[in-house]
Parts: structure tokens; C-alpha cells; sequence
């Protein structure tokens, strides 16, 4: 698989010292083997800094806009920008609770209609907070070089943001998300009526292996005005409960998700008829057969890139050959029936012939 690609955009502006930025990426790939529908990719993209305060070591106030001008997703496959969904009117409906399940911790939200950013505020401690952004009107896509496969997804940072750190979530679709999970079935499937399914998933962030070279050089970039420093990205599977699930990176953890709790988060950028898989209109969808499972990896250099491999493996009845071994059934019956009695009444008549009874 061909790998995303992620860089700052910055022009040279007079005045202002370098800031350098760290990044954390979440990942969260929706795979619903058993519902037979596409996947879902969904990206969340938190820029911080920390910056010494009056002359001691900590988080001081600075402004990310005043440093950055946008950030681009290079994306291996084409989108339109009906296949990119800005997730920030969710996230903060429903009293913060599905952003809380987000990040595992209970959060306080302040917002005003006049602005386009929430501030969030987590009360466990454990999690820094954050100005969400609502960025549906700042995504362009952009075409990549004529031989260059893929588009560049653009967000741009309003100038009117707020100090302090920033948070982005959206989500693609389509058949280039779909192409991120490769399906290989056992040989001998045709003929049984239950078999063994292997999907192969191959995440690449910043793989300078398989980046193109016009995006690796905007990895690669410097720029007087900001700097990325490190990455820490988080990777969730979302799978049916009875996937197995094989990985060589350490799991951090997985449970199963809440019922009801996701209904409107997943239903983002579905159309009412591929919705009616997550539940009847006006009720709670009942996700309790779906796990999450979550990895985790910081300290990560942008050009050391990311990675993730994955094999799910999948029990799968086939009913294409129950069918076609029933179908089968029934013809050889009536086949028999058919011939019933014309054979018994050739065989009395040769047993006639030849004991002459």
C-alpha cells in the first residue's frame, strides 16, 4: 500500500522566530467485516508546542497561525470533496459525550455560535486540553502532479483561532478507503460451506519508502517560521468481535464500544439508505458485537514515518455453496423420482427375461 503524507505549510514571515510543533495523529479505521459495507477512515490531527514562559521551562502562549498557514494530507488515492466530512459538529453534540469516548476521559466544552473553534477541557488531567476546529470550509483538495497517482487534502488555519494548542478531525470515504483492506480467501472456499477469510491491512504515514517524491520533499521541508519536532500517533481497529486480530506491536488496549453511545458519529458521510445498518430510525444502534483496539506509538521522528500491519482473520459462511450443494440435493432427488420407475420396471422386466418367472 502506498503511504499518506502529512507536512506544515509556512511562507517566510518577517519578525517571527521559528516555533517548533509537535504533532498527535489518530488514526481510526472503521472495518465492519460482517456488514459487508465500505470502510471509513478518520483522521485527527492535534498541533502543540511547548514553549518556555517568561524564561522558564513550560507552556507558555503561542499562536499557531501566526507560524503555520495550512497543513496538507497527501492521500495515495483520488477523493472529491464530497468524500471528506469535517466531524466538529458531532464531536461536540450530545453534551461532549462522544468526544469524551474519543479520548477515553471526561471533557468540558466552551463554545459561542459566533465562532468556529470549541475550547475542550479535560477534567481527569491526563489529556492536555485544546481548541477544537471546525474546518469544513477550509478543505480544498488539490491534484497531485500529472504521474504522481493520489490528491492532496489542504486545511488552512483562519488567522482567528485562538492561543494554544489546536485539534482537527475528519473523515474519508470511498473506494480508495475501501482499498486500504485487501481481501484473500482460502483456495479451496468455492467447495465448502464455511472457510477461513484473511484481510491484510498495510497502514503507511509518512513512509518515505512509498511516498512520492513530491510529497517526501515537502516531508523533508524546513521552514524559518515553524518546525515539526515529533509525532505520537494512535491507530484503532474498529472490527466485529469475533475478528481475529494478529499484530506485531504491542496492544494497548481494546474494548467494546458503547451502545448508542456512536450513532451519530458513524453516520457521518453515510446516506440514509447505508445507514439503516447502524439501527432503526429514532433508535439506539447496538454496536455491543463491535471491539476497538488500540495501539500507540510516540516519539516518532516525521521522516522515520509510521506504519501498521495487520492480518484479521474472519469466519466466513459461505452460502453460495450451501446453496449451490442444496441445489444440487434437490435435482439429484427429482432426477431419482423421474427415473424411479422406469428403472424398477426395466429391472422386473429383465428378472422376468431371465428366470422366465
Amino acid at each position: 500500500m502506498k503511504s499518506f503524507g502529512f507536512w506544515l505549510e509556512s511562507e517566510d514571515k518577517p519578525g517571527i522566530g521559528p516555533l517548533s510543533i509537535d504533532v498527535l495523529l489518530n488514526f481510526n479505521l472503521w472495518c465492519e467485516p460482517s456488514s459487508g459495507a465500505g470502510r471509513d477512515l478518520d483522521f485527527g490531527f492535534k498541533l502543540s508546542s511547548t514553549v518556555d514562559s517568561e524564561g522558564a521551562g513550560g507552556h507558555g502562549s503561542y499562536s499557531l497561525p501566526k507560524h503555520v498557514d495550512a497543513f496538507v494530507l497527501y492521500c495515495p488515492f483520488s477523493l472529491d470533496k464530497k468524500q471528506v466530512f469535517d466531524l466538529y459538529d458531532v464531536l461536540i453534540s450530545s453534551q461532549s459525550r462522544v468526544l469524551g469516548a474519543v479520548f477515553n476521559e471526561k471533557c468540558k466544552v466552551t463554545s459561542t455560535d459566533s465562532n468556529p473553534y470549541t475550547s475542550v477541557e479535560f477534567l481527569g488531567g491526563s489529556n492536555d486540553s485544546f481548541t477544537l476546529c471546525k474546518i469544513a470550509n477550509s478543505i480544498s483538495i488539490e491534484d497531485t502532479p500529472d504521474d504522481v497517482p493520489g490528491c492532496f487534502v489542504r486545511i488552512a488555519l483562519p488567522d482567528n483561532l485562538p492561543d494554544g494548542a489546536l485539534y482537527f478531525r475528519f473523515r474519508i470515504k470511498g473506494p480508495g478507503v475501501s482499498s486500504l483492506v485487501q481481501k484473500y480467501d482460502s483456495k479451496d472456499s468455492p467447495f465448502n460451506s464455511a472457510f477461513s477469510r484473511v484481510e491484510i491491512v498495510d497502514f503507511r504515514f509518512n513512509d518515505y519508502r512509498t511516498l512520492p517524491d513530491c510529497a517526501n520533499n515537502h516531508v523533508e521541508a524546513k521552514h524559518s517560521s515553524c518546525n515539526l519536532n515529533t509525532m505520537q500517533a494512535h491507530f484503532l481497529l474498529m472490527a466485529d468481535s469475533g475478528v481475529d486480530v494478529d499484530s506485531g506491536v504491542t496492544l494497548k488496549e481494546k474494548r467494546l464500544l458503547e451502545g448508542g453511545l456512536w450513532d451519530d458519529y458513524l453516520k457521518v458521510g453515510h446516506s440514509a439508505s447505508e445507514s439503516k445498518r447502524f439501527g432503526r430510525v429514532g433508535a439506539d444502534s447496538d454496536f455491543s458485537n463491535l471491539v476497538a483496539w488500540h495501539w500507540k506509538k510516540g516519539d516518532l521522528a516525521p521522516v522515520d514515518g509510521y506504519r501498521m500491519y495487520l492480518k484479521l482473520r474472519i469466519h466466513v459462511c459461505n452460502f453460495k455453496t450451501i446453496v449451490k450443494y442444496l441445489i444440487y440435493l434437490f435435482g439429484i432427488t427429482v432426477l431419482f423420482d423421474v427415473l424411479e420407475k422406469p428403472v424398477i420396471d426395466f429391472l422386473l422386466s429383465m428378472l422376468h427375461i431371465v428366470f422366465r418367472f
